[in-house]
């Protein structure tokens, strides 16, 4: 995966990150990670990192595809201000299109990121997310659409390969 997600820094200008998923133990894995990408502010994601499913485009992408005992197997931990920490609103939240692409529609000068995430499917299966992070202020400035197909495309490259035609 660190050929296309180093296409779509270059596509996108923002810090990306590929995490995977793993069902068996339920927890997510930050495997790679692609900035520096001379923006004035980046966001240094660490790879071999795990994850939690509850915060984050990242995890969130992956959870919305999990089972109700993957989600209400999650220790709610703040992770900033932000974080959900209330396992009702969690599974609320949890659709599938709550994740995808589209930003706070408030946009202030904070330093914490706006995540974009969309994920990878293996035969169907959630396996594994594409998520990029752009600061905050940024965002406004942000050709949202563009972003969103170019995740889009990213993800849907992997799946079509990771996927068995029977």
């Amino acid at each position: 995966m660190q050929p296309e997600i180093e296409q779509l820094l270059t596509e996108t200008g923002e810090t990306i990150g590929y995490v995977r998923y793993d069902p068996a133990t339920t927890t997510a894995t930050m495997s790679a990670v692609a900035s520096n990408n001379g923006n004035p502010l980046t966001y240094g994601l660490g790879a071999d990192v795990t994850i939690p499913l509850y915060a984050g485009a990242a995890g969130k992408t992956i959870l919305a595809h999990c089972p109700r005992d993957v989600i209400d197997g999650q220790s709610l931990e703040p992770i900033n201000p932000g974080t959900v920490i209330d396992l009702d609103r969690l599974r609320t939240e949890r659709t599938p299109s709550a994740t995808l692409g589209t930003p706070p529609p408030t946009v202030n000068a904070s330093p914490t990121p706006t995540g974009v995430a969309a994920p990878v499917y293996t035969n169907g299966t959630v396996s594994d997310s594409v998520t990029i992070s752009i600061p905050n202020y940024r965002v406004a400035q942000s050709d949202i659409p563009q972003i969103d197909a170019a995740l889009t495309a990213t993800t849907d490259r992997p799946s079509r390969l990771l996927t068995t035609f029977v």
